[in-house]
């Protein structure tokens, strides 16, 4: 699968909550800034004209298999409103790895970072997966 070397706003992004982060989503399942906050880059998938059902099967099962607790989703648009950049990054593996990129000032990229949470929703959580502690 061959996608544009641009990310769209009207893009949908996933990003994956392993097991072992507990603290990226609050008891009622919004996703914290600690989900977004990384200054090497937030990897997530570009949705690639896939349907959802299919997007959730792929990281859950090939990309994080037995590490993926939950599922989110945000538009591009939410990140380019921020100021964030959205970086295409297919690998053989992954057709459809993109990175989001942020403010290299720590105050700035905890808002971005806030803001792309709070515009994000959970749009699957595994309830049987345990969380674990590292």
């Amino acid at each position: 699968m061959e996608l544009p070397d641009i990310v769209k706003g009207d893009e949908s992004l996933y990003r994956v909550v392993k097991r072992s982060r507990r603290d990226c989503l609050t008891r009622a399942g919004q996703a914290t800034i600690a989900l977004f906050k990384d200054s090497n880059g937030v990897s997530v998938d570009r949705d690639g004209g896939r349907q959802e059902v299919e997007i959730i099967k792929f990281i859950v099962t090939e990309s994080f298999p037995k590490r993926a607790k939950g599922v989110t989703v945000v538009l591009a648009g939410c990140c380019f409103d921020v100021n964030a950049e959205v970086t295409p990054a297919s690998s053989t593996n992954n057709p459809y790895h993109a990175n989001i990129f942020m403010s290299d000032n720590e105050k700035v990229r905890k808002v971005q970072a806030l803001k792309i949470a709070d515009s994000s929703k959970l749009i699957y959580f595994d309830e049987e997966m345990e969380w674990v502690d590292i």
